[in-house]
């Protein structure tokens, strides 16, 4: 199983320079090896490539990934997103990460067809090989609030999807907010997983959506070990295939602070992996 263990900076933020900055301390402070952020967030740094790479290296954190979010069903926004994908993968390659996340765009109506995801793929695609020919991997992340949101959208997509160019990153949390199951997925797809966010799905989330929030909210979601989805089953299916690759935690909104967040999941992963020895991958 990987020993490159992470947390992502979405619980400090999504585009704030300075609370990214204390998020990667913060990650440095409780053993986490890297962490990940929006590719809007970095070209606001992208300026200080320098004091960037100095933020990260003092803290011992790799700036693992980045991730693409965009309009992946309009044909006319391909060429815009592979020109993105192409900016970001060579950023992500300079700095000493991995992969590109690629995360479907918002969703707009209820139901999209086979085309709408045909044409999402074949962008995605696109962006794969840009990503590819740059030295780095790109993986698609369903998400909330998007076009990929349930296991049969995940199927779909993955269906056509080039699983040389495109890999999958699956949230163990994500997928149990919209109705699946997280442990059946990732065994089903097992051989294309390439990066892993893990968060937890509270208990309080059937009452939220029985009193009207929708799916396309970050609420709902939980600490490791605090809420409902069958972590031990998911880690044990990574296992299983001696997964390599990062495995990031992750929420999206919490009731504590970010930082006690941040320490409850690094409480289970290291009850769960143990804690890092003193030196590993950068």
């Amino acid at each position: 199983m990987t020993s490159k263990i992470g947390h992502t900076a979405l619980v400090w933020t999504f585009d704030d320079v300075e609370n990214f900055r204390h998020a990667v301390s913060k990650c440095g402070e409780l053993g986490f090896r890297g962490t990940e952020i929006a590719g809007n967030l970095y070209d606001k740094m992208s300026a200080d490539r320098a004091g960037l790479r100095a933020s990260l290296d003092a803290s011992g954190v790799t700036l693992a990934a980045m991730f693409q979010f965009g309009e992946w069903t309009a044909p006319e926004a391909a060429a815009e997103m592979c020109e993105t994908a192409k900016r970001w993968s060579d950023a992500i390659a300079d700095i000493g990460g991995s992969i590109l996340v690629v995360v479907p765009g918002q969703r707009e109506r209820q139901h999209y067809g086979t085309e709408d995801f045909r044409v999402m793929a074949d962008t995605m695609n696109k962006c794969g090989e840009v990503a590819l020919a740059a030295g780095i991997t790109a993986a698609v992340h369903p998400h909330w609030g998007t076009t990929v949101e349930t296991e049969a959208e995940i199927d779909l997509l993955l269906s056509l999807l080039d699983e040389r160019l495109v890999g999958f990153a699956p949230d163990s949390g994500q997928i149990a907010k919209g109705g699946g199951d997280p442990v059946a997925v990732i065994k089903r797809h097992i051989a294309r997983v390439r990066h892993v966010h893990l968060k937890d799905l509270s208990s309080d989330w059937p009452r939220l959506r029985a009193e009207g929030v929708p799916l396309n909210s970050p609420k709902g979601y939980a600490e490791l070990g605090e809420g409902t989805v069958d972590l031990d089953g998911f880690l044990r299916v990574l296992d299983d295939a001696n997964f390599a690759g990062w495995l990031l935690a992750e929420l999206d909104e919490s009731r504590y602070t970010p930082d006690r967040s941040a320490e409850i999941n690094r409480d289970f992963l290291w009850g769960r992996f143990g804690p890092p020895k003193a030196s590993g991958p950068r």
